[in-house]
């Protein structure tokens, strides 16, 4: 006993003791981390740590995992197991978000509206040449325009007035010209009535108006007022002039007293036809494309003079 106390007195002695004990003691430890460690490897070797459950999925050269399903179910393993006991780590499911795609831009333009327009046959028509000398004129037209939208004094470059006697208002209704447009009340020129028309210079004014009708057997009527009235001569049976007491028999004149036309060339009126006088020295004839002044009876007796020009 005395020996062996001595034995371990020795540094020397003690040290190899204690490396021997290490020895012993350590031995079964190592041999069982060793085989830990051989398991370890082992399952990494057989087992992937990620494990798709539910997926078409590969896992490429490059590296990567390739799906073509929206939904990915996996499971991770860590190939060291669970630390301290723990649990295995829950099944991850992704979902893919779902791609969406704009819907595209529709433009939408409506059609325009359109609107048939009527064929209209077109209008035949003729040109009436009315001599106009320089001063003042008394004309009409014996039949309506060609084209009513078109008004007749668009050209006409030889006269700055037009004027007609309105015996609605016992004034005068009137157009103005001003450079090369026209103003005013009188817009257009209308069958049956008379105009005075103020020339600059002498020349003929040519109106476009429909042709003659050859079922125009009937005289147009016109209503005459009382006093003075400017009217014009109307085709009758397509005629270009007629007798004065038939044409007025004609429009329904009724109780007319005088009529009297304009001389251009002396810038006064003529004798005047009296309707009631058995010698008359006065025109019989009324014209197209002349104007006349013409007086029904008011019940009052005369009218007055006949009136001048404007």
């Amino acid at each position: 006993m005395g020996e062996f106390l001595e034995f371990f007195k020795t540094k020397k002695n003690l040290t190899s003791l204690l490396l021997l004990g290490i020895l012993i003691l350590g031995l079964p430890i190592g041999i069982e981390l060793l085989k830990q460690q051989q398991i370890i490897k082992s399952g990494a070797e057989t087992q992937d740590p990620i494990q798709f459950i539910k997926s078409d999925t590969e896992f490429e050269s490059s590296g990567a995992w390739v799906t073509t399903d929206p939904n990915i179910t996996f499971n991770i393993t860590s190939p060291l197991g669970p630390q301290g006991g723990a649990s295995p780590a829950p099944t991850v499911t992704v979902t893919q978000a779902p791609t969406v795609t704009a819907a595209p831009t529709v433009t939408v333009t409506q059609a325009p509206t359109v609107t048939a327009v009527p064929t209209v046959a077109p209008v035949e028509s003729e040109p009436l040449r009315i001599d106009l000398k320089t001063g003042w004129n008394l004309i009409s037209i014996p039949r309506p325009l060609a084209n009513p939208s078109v008004s007749a004094f668009t050209g006409l470059e030889i006269a700055d007035r037009i004027y007609y006697w309105n015996t609605s208002t016992k004034g005068w209704d009137y157009a103005v010209k001003s450079g090369v447009s026209w103003s005013g009340t009188v817009n257009n020129l209308e069958p049956g009535k008379g105009y005075w028309v103020r020339a600059t210079q002498a020349g003929q004014w040519m109106v476009m108006l429909r042709k003659p009708d050859s079922n125009n057997t009937t005289v147009p009527k016109y209503s005459l007022s009382p006093g003075w009235n400017m009217v014009g001569y109307t085709n009758y049976k397509n005629n270009e002039q007629s007798l004065l007491k038939d044409y007025m028999v004609g429009i329904g004149a009724g109780n007319w007293t005088k009529a009297y036309r304009f001389n251009t060339n002396t810038q006064v009126y003529d004798i005047p036809f009296a309707s009631n006088s058995a010698d008359n020295q006065g025109f019989a004839l009324m014209e197209a494309g002349r104007g006349y002044w013409v007086e029904k009876d008011t019940g009052l007796g005369t009218s007055g003079a006949v009136p001048q020009t404007p």
